[in-house]
């Protein structure tokens, strides 16, 4: 259980979810716990956690505990956010070259939309939603398990945990691995435009 609101460390709190694949080696050649996040942002890490610590090298799973766990309102943790539509854009339309300033207008338009949706029917949970918030998490985590610092391997949204972690607790990283990293600098609408192609 970790703080719902970080302002206030004494009140009301949320479950992070866990997933944990035992080290495979022995108590001398344990160096601690590999967390991971699956991202999305929105997919469950802890029920594909077997097949993801599948393709984790042998010799790492020798000498570390690999533990997935489920952003603060995300899959099994609770409470969890619930009936919100996917962010997904507007797609262009026709064989023409899409006019991608429209796109991404009427993108910002349908999230802005689907986000207040959301959030009316999420209210014991959404205003505490967001990165920063699932680093403080995390590092609640780290310390939970008893790790000096903390090793984590990064999926796609969980790169951008990775990072907005390593930004705050800088002394804290044993090591990451940033695999399909999100651009710090882009937003949601304008992933479309990524390549310059539909």
């Amino acid at each position: 259980r970790v703080p719902r609101d970080y302002t206030r460390p004494r009140g009301r709190t949320v479950s992070i979810a866990l997933a944990k694949v035992p080290a495979t080696g022995t108590a001398e050649q344990r160096i601690g716990t590999l967390f991971w996040d699956a991202g999305g942002p929105g997919g469950p890490s802890t029920q594909i956690v077997d097949m993801f610590a599948d393709r984790v090298p042998p010799t790492v799973r020798r000498r570390f505990d690999f533990v997935a766990f489920d952003p603060r309102g995300v899959g099994d943790s609770t409470p969890t956010m619930r009936d919100c539509a996917g962010p997904w854009p507007v797609r262009p339309t026709g064989t023409s070259t899409p006019n991608w300033r429209t796109v991404r207008t009427e993108s910002a338009e349908k999230l802005a939309r689907d986000n207040r949706a959301c959030l009316s029917r999420n209210a014991r949970i959404a205003a505490w939603m967001g990165t920063t918030n699932v680093a403080r998490d995390l590092d609640r985590l780290r310390r939970a398990v008893g790790d000096a610092q903390l090793s984590f391997w990064a999926t796609s949204y969980g790169t951008r945990i990775a990072y907005v972690y390593a930004l705050r607790y800088p002394e804290r990283v044993r090591a990451m691995v940033l695999d399909g990293n999100i651009d710090p600098s882009t937003d949601f609408v304008g992933l479309p435009k990524v390549g310059g192609s539909s």
